[in-house]
């Protein structure tokens, strides 16, 4: 398998604009992926939300163990990092 994210569904795809739209409640997103490594640019995703009357859950599991999260500059509404 190549470096970098895999193609497909990731937040670089343009997959969200595509697709968010008035019926749009939640946009769920993990902030990293453990398996990558990739960061993924919730702010950016949050403002897509937003601009269409929807919610963002971000997920920082894999993220808060090796980052400091600053959950005000992120602007989600919902931040979940452990899950049991």
């Amino acid at each position: 398998m190549g470096g970098g994210p895999p193609r497909g569904l990731h937040a670089g795809s343009g997959i969200l604009e595509r697709t968010l739209g008035p019926q749009t409640r939640l946009v769920a997103v993990g902030l990293a992926s453990n398996a990558v490594g990739t960061l993924n640019p919730v702010r950016r995703i949050v403002e897509m939300a937003h601009a269409v009357g929807a919610a963002n859950l971000c997920g920082a599991v894999h993220a808060a163990p090796h980052l400091t999260v600053d959950v005000a500059a992120l602007g989600t509404d919902f931040l979940v990092w452990l899950l049991a």
